[in-house]
């Protein structure tokens, strides 16, 4: 058995995708520890750094939902007994199970700006 560059394992007979342990390991960026999605508190707002590309099919599904680096997504709620994780992505609201939270990397964002009213803004005229 020997680990390629890629960290999956290859056996005699077959390649073995990375475990959720493993994934869950993974993700130092700029020699720092970035968060997982899934061990950030619901009511943040969160901005995507990277999203882990070892599992071909969850990269394109994340991608697909508009999931990627750079993006701001809100943590709704985290279902209780295991359920999924609901964000806000582009005004929309969508579930992420484990897997799928644990190859998503990044920080907590400060909220959106509100608009600063001009002086003149609110004045009779």
């Amino acid at each position: 058995m020997t680990a390629d560059a890629g960290n999956q394992v290859t056996t005699s007979d077959t390649t073995m995708a990375p475990s959720v342990a493993e994934l869950r390991t993974r993700g130092r960026v700029r020699g720092r520890l970035p968060l997982r999605l899934d061990s950030v508190e619901p009511g943040t707002t969160f901005r995507v750094d990277r999203v882990d590309d070892q599992i071909g099919a969850a990269l394109r599904y994340l991608t697909d939902l508009g999931v990627r680096p750079g993006i701001i997504v809100e943590v709704l709620e985290q279902a209780p007994f295991g359920g999924p994780l609901w964000l806000r992505i582009d005004g929309r609201e969508q579930a992420l199970g484990d897997l799928l939270t644990t190859v998503i990397y990044g920080d907590p964002a400060p909220a959106p700006a509100m608009p600063t009213p001009t002086p003149t803004e609110g004045l009779p005229r």
